[in-house]
């Protein structure tokens, strides 16, 4: 295969628009290019005076090295060629591009498309690579969605932090190179960063947990944040009520991140999990008709029509039906027609204990399901509920005569989706 196919099916990133010389270029022609034993390397290009100390990364994370023949030339080799490759800011901006039809479902829903489950996958890598570096005591560095570089491969992916372990030294220099300046109308980037100096050369944990918020905010909204913008000026930042369970809150997880009220990795890790990056895209959440609510109101419709109807029979039937009722009121107990007698032994008609044949497949059953739930969003009413409650429960029924990790995934999601709209029942 050739060298420019084989760049065309990896997908390489392109970094030549970066905002400092310490993000860089990976590499002038594109950011990719093969060493002569089949492998993958990735070069980049530094300005004099940055130097390079390598940090500690777990065995698995791709690092730089300084190449022999040059002080500002470093490589990254990689032991198999990924499927992709992109930061996350690249990938953030491709799911923008997509919002007008992800919006359309809505944040609490246990099926989302695997754009944006790869992206909370993203985030939990970001999360782990986070926590290994602070038990090392060492800290993010100059993060930014753009240095954020995700590999994907055919069994996961992996995150690389590109920037992490550079840092300036130049002390004959007149002036800071811009990336290291604290004022955004020079460094667009100071707005993530507290002190960008104070940022590369002190290690501060708290100051790094801040940093994510805004590195999250920053990559979801497409441009450098200090703080969650108001609704009012950017709308896309406006929150679920906090009484809807599930609901469309990541705006208020990452200003709790920003303002350091979650102080440690586990705190955001949580916190994320149970309000992705991924809601972002997302629609809000479809207001759920209560069971309550549903049993209330037929309730009242039942007792409405049953006053009408004995309105009526007051009015039109009691006259004539008088002897017959006075009749039947002295007739000895136990007489009556054969067909009075036999009314009570009579039993229900059997029903179904599933509206699933025996023999269909996971693959049938996963189809019903993604089909009952599409149903249900696109007719969320009483008549509508009650069914989808019905069908979902009948399918978990059914469920539990499989076995199997795709079976378990399978009842897991339906057990989900019967917790989050029928909480009652």
């Amino acid at each position: 295969m050739s060298q420019p196919q084989r760049q065309e099916k990896i997908g390489a990133t392109n970094a030549k628009d970066a905002s400092h010389a310490a993000r860089g270029l990976l590499g002038e022609d594109g950011g990719l290019d093969f060493l002569s034993e089949g492998g993958l390397v990735l070069w980049r290009t530094v300005r004099d005076g940055v130097k390079y100390r390598p940090p500690p990364l777990p065995n698995h994370v791709p690092r730089w090295h300084q190449e022999s023949r040059s002080r500002i030339l470093f490589k990254m080799p990689l032991r198999d060629p990924p499927r992709r490759l992109f930061t996350l800011a690249q990938y953030c901006q491709q799911l923008r591009e997509q919002r007008q039809e992800l919006c359309r479902i809505p944040a609490n829903s246990p099926i989302i498309p695997e754009p944006l489950r790869l992206l909370d996958e993203i985030v939990d890598k970001v999360l782990d690579l986070v926590e290994h570096l602070h038990a090392q005591h060492e800290g993010v560095g100059l993060l930014a969605p753009e240095n954020i570089l995700i590999l994907e491969w055919e069994n996961g992916i992996t995150v690389s932090f590109t920037d992490l372990g550079f840092y300036w030294d130049d002390p004959l220099a007149p002036t800071l190179p811009a990336w290291l300046e604290s004022d955004p109308k020079v460094n667009p980037q100071a707005e993530l960063w507290e002190n960008p100096r104070r940022q590369l050369e002190r290690f501060d944990s708290s100051c790094d947990l801040r940093l994510l918020g805004r590195v999250f905010c920053s990559a979801l909204l497409g441009r450098p944040y200090r703080d969650v913008p108001d609704p009012d000026t950017v709308p896309e930042t406006q929150a679920d009520p906090p009484s809807v369970p599930l609901a469309r809150r990541i705006w208020v997880v990452l200003a709790q991140i920003i303002h350091g009220e979650l102080t440690s990795i586990d705190d955001i890790r949580q916190a994320l999990r149970e309000y992705p990056l991924s809601q972002h895209f997302l629609g809000p959440v479809h207001r759920r008709v209560s069971g309550w609510a549903i049993g209330l109101a037929t309730a009242t419709v039942l007792l409405t029509l049953g006053a009408l109807i004995f309105a009526i029979w007051l009015i039109l039937g009691a006259p004539d039906h008088q002897a017959s009722d006075l009749s039947q009121s002295q007739s000895p107990q136990g007489t009556g027609t054969s067909e009075d007698l036999a009314a009570p032994q009579t039993a229900p008609a059997p029903t179904d204990s599933h509206n699933f044949p025996v023999s269909a497949t996971l693959a049938d059953l996963e189809k019903s399901f993604t089909e009952i739930v599409t149903q249900y969003r696109d007719d969320p009413t009483p008549v509508q509920w009650e069914e989808t409650n019905k069908r979902l429960r009948q399918l978990r029924e059914q469920l539990r005569n499989s076995s199997g990790a795709q079976a378990e995934a399978l009842r897991s999601k339906v057990e989900r989706f019967l917790e989050l709209e029928f909480p009652h029942d």
